[in-house]
């Protein structure tokens, strides 16, 4: 029998999801596993290019976009696991990490769901990884900056729980889409996600459902993984309509009686939010290539030739373990590098560093600047 599911909704996302499943397949290792893609009528060449290189992916071509919910839904129905992953194709997770969360779904009749710390391609923390209720206080606190200023405050900073560690294990209400392992009974329980939510929301609207089941939502602090956060979504005033929308759409379920208040308030975060967007879309720059000094991470020495390379100040190899140069400012992560070193470099670095992710064909390198930028794609040749 099939002990876990892993379902990604795939949309025009081909090079991350490549690197997704690299990583997945070192993380299935020892576990009885199938993986579900479902593609949302995806207009690059995703559909030929894993079909072709993943032959141990299910692959279901969605003929229309019905948005990430409902496609979810659709792999939920083919899944023979007991339990599924939820996972983004944005993401990569290092080699215990499905291990981790299996054990601890295992182990507790009274656990839910399961998820993880997340950072973005930076190294930085994402603070929806672990979230509160987005209740019209809640999200009042969140719209106007209450939680930014008072970021530890367990009252003005519920909606990402401010005053849980990140580093911690802890129980939550609100667990992120982007992974997120439930138990195939509870999901079957739930229904699955409410296909009312097109883009967002889907996830808090899950997460209080298991809870209201009677189940747990854990957050498990103790395992990072990557989740390239603005390759996904855009973070401008489209994505705030999306975003705050779902939460109106929560609330109304959910939180009837506080409609009219929480409307005021989604429209008022609507306009602030596309005022700060339109501020960090100026200043943020990514960085040019002539100006870093890259390492280039390999248990194996690698032929640094090719355009590619040819654009940086400087390129050197070095293995991993070895004491990073002083002089770099940008670091390589070729694909024989084990995932828990990667990560762990990430955050030492974040900050000081730019951060390339070498695919596992050796076809093309992908670099994340920051959470609110696009990452930039660079073909090898």
């Amino acid at each position: 029998m099939v002990d876990l599911s892993i379902v990604i909704v795939n949309y025009n996302a081909r090079h991350f999801l490549q690197i997704c499943l690299d990583a997945l397949q070192s993380a299935l290792r020892g576990i009885n596993a199938e993986t579900i893609i479902i593609d949302n009528q995806s207009t690059d060449d995703s559909v030929s290019y894993i079909k072709t290189h993943y032959p141990w992916v299910i692959f279901i071509e969605n003929p229309e976009n019905d948005g990430f919910g409902k496609a979810n839904n659709l792999g939920f129905s083919l899944a023979k696991g007991k339990y599924i992953l939820i996972l983004n194709p944005d993401t990569i997770v290092q080699q215990n990490t499905l291990l981790r969360s299996l054990r601890m779904l295992k182990e507790d009749p009274k656990a839910g769901a399961v998820g993880v710390r997340m950072l973005d391609g930076s190294g930085y923390f994402l603070p929806e990884s672990k979230r509160g209720l987005p209740t019209p206080k809640v999200a009042f606190f969140k719209a106007f900056g209450f939680a930014r200023l008072f970021p530890r405050s367990k009252y003005f900073a519920r909606y990402y729980v401010g005053n849980i560690r990140a580093d911690r294990v802890s129980e939550v209400e609100v667990l992120a889409g982007a992974y997120m392992m439930v138990k195939k009974e509870v999901l079957d329980r739930c229904g699955g996600f409410d296909e009312d939510f097109f883009m967002y929301g889907e996830d808090i609207d899950l997460s209080y459902r298991i809870t209201q089941l009677g189940y747990k939502n854990i957050y498990d602090g103790k395992v990072p993984i990557i989740h390239f956060k603005g390759e996904s979504a855009g973070r401008d005033a489209v994505w705030a309509k999306h975003f705050y929308g779902a939460m109106h759409l929560f609330s109304e379920k959910h939180f009837s009686s506080g409609g009219r208040f929480f409307n005021t308030t989604i429209n008022a975060g609507i306009r602030l939010r596309k005022k700060l967007s339109m501020r960090k879309k100026t200043e943020a720059k990514t960085s040019e290539l002539i100006k870093l000094n890259l390492v280039v991470l390999s248990n194996k020495k690698q032929k640094l030739e090719g355009q590619f390379y040819h654009q940086f100040k400087s390129v050197m190899h070095q293995k991993p373990g070895e004491f990073i140069d002083l002089k770099a400012n940008a670091l390589l992560f070729m694909p024989d590098v084990d995932n828990s070193f990667m990560i762990k470099n990430i955050k030492k670095y974040r900050g000081k560093m730019q951060y390339f992710f070498a695919a596992a064909d050796g076809s093309f390198v992908m670099t994340s600047p920051n959470s609110v930028l696009q990452g930039e794609l660079f073909e090898v040749c």
